[in-house]
């Protein structure tokens, strides 16, 4: 995810598919932040570029590589083991759902947001 994918004053981060990188359902969307997020994202050093940057490697001798998925993935896991929270980054996905959900959020919004094409999920 690029800087310029991050809309500050409206609160939106621009989830673009493409070939390279395709969303779930191949759609882009358009996901709303929480404000501590935002703050969190305003209060970064670096702003252009890559938002998550892979660390120093030999292939990335400055670390501004794409973040590996897998490597954040495994991260995620062990942060949520260590804290002694059950779950995994769909849990996340879940967890934004409910929020919004309890937030009154409606239920075909909630399905954009998240990538769903089913009501159902």
């Amino acid at each position: 995810m690029d800087w310029k994918d991050i809309d500050f004053d409206k609160g939106f981060v621009h989830v673009k598919s493409t070939s390279d990188n395709p969303t779930k359902n191949s759609n882009s969307r358009m996901v709303p932040m929480h404000d501590r997020v935002r703050e969190g994202l305003k209060n970064l050093k670096t702003k252009s570029g890559l938002v998550f940057r892979s660390g120093k490697s030999k292939k990335y001798p400055n670390a501004d590589g794409a973040l590996c998925d897998r490597r954040a993935l495994t991260r995620i896991k062990k942060i949520c083991f260590n804290l002694g929270i059950e779950g995994d980054l769909h849990s996340l996905r879940r967890y934004f759902c409910s929020y919004h959900a309890n937030a009154g959020v409606p239920p075909a919004t909630l399905m954009i947001w998240s990538g769903h094409s089913d009501l159902k999920v």
